[in-house]
C-alpha cells in the first residue's frame, strides 16, 4: 500500500458535491481525490492510504457506516481519520459512527471554514497541541 501523505479522499455519490469539495480542498492547498461509491473508495484505499476520508452516509452501494466498518477491519486503514459529511441528522447513526471511530460528523451545509477547521484538527500530528479555539466536531 502506498502512503499518500496529505491526500484527502472525498467519497460522495453526488458528483457535484464530491467534485466541489475536491476542488475547494485543492484550492486550499490539499491534495485531494474523489470517489463516488463506497466500494470504489475501498478499492482505491487498497492501494493508497489517504491522510483523511470525507465520507457521505447515504450512498447506493454501501452506507458510510459500512465503508467505515470495512476500513476499521483493514490494519492499514484502521487509523485513517474519517469525517462524515452528510445530510443525515440521526443521533443513533452519529453514535454508531463515533463507536466505529469516526472523528467528526458535519451536516451538509456546514461552512467551508468550519470544514477546513475540522480537517486540520483531525489531521494534526499527534505530538502537536490542538489549536486554542478548537470546537466540538460532532454536532
Amino acid at each position: 500500500m502506498t502512503e499518500t501523505a496529505g491526500k484527502i479522499l472525498v467519497v460522495d455519490d453526488h458528483l457535484e458535491i464530491s467534485e466541489s469539495l475536491r476542488r475547494l480542498l485543492i484550492l486550499s492547498g490539499y491534495d485531494a481525490v474523489s470517489r463516488h461509491h463506497g466500494r470504489d473508495a475501498l478499492s482505491y484505499m487498497s492501494g493508497a492510504r489517504p491522510a483523511c476520508v470525507i465520507l457521505d452516509q447515504m450512498m447506493p452501494d454501501m452506507t458510510g457506516l459500512e465503508v467505515l466498518r470495512s476500513m476499521r477491519q483493514i490494519p492499514d486503514l484502521a487509523t485513517v481519520p474519517v469525517i462524515f459529511f452528510s445530510a443525515v441528522d440521526s443521533q443513533p447513526i452519529h453514535d454508531e459512527a463515533l463507536r466505529l471511530g469516526a472523528n467528526a460528523w458535519l451536516l451538509k451545509g456546514t461552512s467551508w471554514p468550519q470544514i477546513l477547521k475540522v480537517i486540520q484538527d483531525v489531521t494534526l500530528p499527534a505530538h502537536m497541541p490542538p489549536p486554542d479555539n478548537r470546537s466540538a466536531a460532532f454536532h
